[in-house]
């Protein structure tokens, strides 16, 4: 079974998934994929069997989906950066170089709505750094005043988010990413394919319901407003 699965959502599914189906399915082979182009045409293809990506605009009628959960963007950064002191706005953040982790199918997704920020930050003088490895994305934010814009339940993960912190995004409040599974109409026969959707919504319900409440801890008092519902939420 191949999966297509956005990296800031496999860095918290991936490893209960794969404890769950080595206890369930120890004989099952799943191969998972990060980076790949034009997911619905490669679920219609027969190459991908299922993906796991921020909401697109546009399904088919031939593609099942179902909402696993949201999160709110930020600005991700350091604990002890420079924009952590005061205001921040989009003319404090083009002051510094940001990191732009690489996302699939990017000019298909819901957040093309918001282009018109994302483009002025994208032009920033002081340059950017993109990357499709978030682990790195993170190394580099820790040790520079690159910041970067990503999911705040990120910083749930303390492990993972030491020493970073989140600011809420300027002139663009309250937008969370929704993210979905993704099936094609050709596996809805399949009860491998029904079982394994079953699994992977099933840890998703099973992470919500074992998370702890980190993020009022992690965030700044002047973002509180804005982040306290940002754990990805199961439908």
């Amino acid at each position: 079974v191949t999966l297509a699965l956005s990296e800031y959502i496999g860095i918290t599914l991936l490893p209960e998934l794969a404890r769950r189906l080595q206890a369930r399915a120890p004989r099952l082979s799943l191969r998972v994929i990060t980076r790949v182009e034009n997911q619905l045409e490669q679920l219609a293809l027969g190459n991908l069997d299922f993906a796991v990506h921020i909401r697109q605009a546009h399904y088919g009628n031939d593609f099942r989906l179902q909402l696993l959960g949201s999160s709110q963007v930020a600005v991700l950064l350091r604990a002890d950066h420079p924009l952590t002191a005061g205001f921040v706005g989009v003319e404090q953040l083009l002051r510094y170089p940001v990191i732009r982790i690489y996302i699939p199918d990017w000019t298909q997704l819901e957040v093309q709505r918001n282009t018109d920020l994302l483009e002025r930050l994208a032009t920033a003088e002081q340059g950017s750094l993109e990357t499709s490895h978030l682990m790195t994305a993170l190394e580099v934010l820790r040790s520079t005043d690159y910041y970067m814009l990503g999911p705040t339940y990120l910083l749930q993960n303390e492990e993972i988010s030491r020493g970073i912190t989140a600011l809420p995004m300027p002139d663009w409040e309250n937008y969370e990413l929704e993210y979905v599974l993704v099936g094609h109409k050709r596996t809805e026969n399949s009860p491998l394919h029904n079982w394994l959707w079953q699994e992977i919504t099933g840890t998703i319900r099973e992470l919500r319901a074992h998370q702890p409440n980190k993020l009022r801890k992690r965030i700044p008092a002047s973002s509180s407003s804005h982040s306290q519902q940002e754990s990805p939420r199961p439908v």
